[in-house]
């Protein structure tokens, strides 16, 4: 999962949302304030995907409660969608709709989910257009510090002492697999190809990642999130290093 499936309190639930939302791009607030014919309404989450041609708006309820949403939620959800104009609804607990709203939303613009099952829904594209490009982002100077090849780097290195020289390729050896690994991994739809692991399975790609590092690290994360946190600190770090070689950032 991107993040903890389970929040404790319903703001972490409408942050994450948003969160979720932003991290793809899309134009995302949280309490948004509206007018309607009935006056102000407060949006839990709204979005616009302001990439498609259409500016496709999201409205989203947000409810952690520790019973099922019932019919009259979604009925009301449905006049505040109609009133402010959105395209698309989403109604996101913790235990999901009755059956009774599960009815009455299939014959709306409305989705009930579980933030499990939301996550689980735009965890592709939440792994392609922010995980994946944070990760290829980050790694550029790393991925040229230790590439096989790299005409700047080897004028760079020419000029090293001995001793900086010996630490440099001792370094250039230590990260030019994880720096591969993630030239390799992350680019757009690269998951897909290389079968990294779905959204409920994360424990393959830390193993991958811990091998190219010689298991050195072990990564703690239980969720995407903060394994992107973690691999991108271990970009930084490596990357410091290789400056601190050459006293500054030889590729910017």
């Amino acid at each position: 999962m991107i993040d903890n499936p389970l929040p404790d309190y319903w703001k972490d639930l409408q942050k994450g949302v948003c969160q979720i939302f932003s991290d793809m791009r899309l134009q995302a607030e949280e309490a948004k304030v509206m007018m309607t014919p009935r006056g102000k309404v407060e949006l839990d989450v709204y979005a616009i995907d302001t990439d498609s041609v259409d500016k496709v708006s999201y409205v989203v309820e947000c409810k952690n409660w520790a019973t099922t949403i019932s019919q009259s939620v979604v009925h009301s959800f449905t006049t505040v969608m109609h009133e402010v104009g959105a395209n698309i609804g989403y109604i996101v607990s913790k235990m999901g709709l009755q059956p009774g709203a599960q009815e009455y939303a299939q014959n709306t613009n409305i989705t009930g989910l579980t933030y499990l099952e939301f996550q689980e829904h735009y965890f592709e594209s939440w792994f392609n257009r922010y995980y994946c490009e944070k990760v290829t982002v980050s790694n550029d100077s790393l991925h040229q510090y230790t590439e096989p090849i790299n005409s700047r780097r080897e004028m760079e290195v020419a000029k090293l002492s001995a001793a900086k020289k010996e630490r440099f390729f001792k370094l250039k050896e230590e990260y030019r697999n994880f720096a591969m690994l993630l030239t390799c991994y992350h680019l757009r739809n690269g998951f897909m190809r290389l079968n990294i692991p779905v959204a409920n399975d994360i424990s393959k790609l830390k193993k991958a990642y811990e091998k190219s590092l010689n298991n050195t690290v072990q990564l703690q994360s239980v969720y995407y999130r903060q394994l992107l946190y973690e691999i991108l600190g271990i970009i930084e770090h490596g990357t410091n290093l290789f400056n601190d070689i050459f006293n500054r950032n030889i590729f910017v």
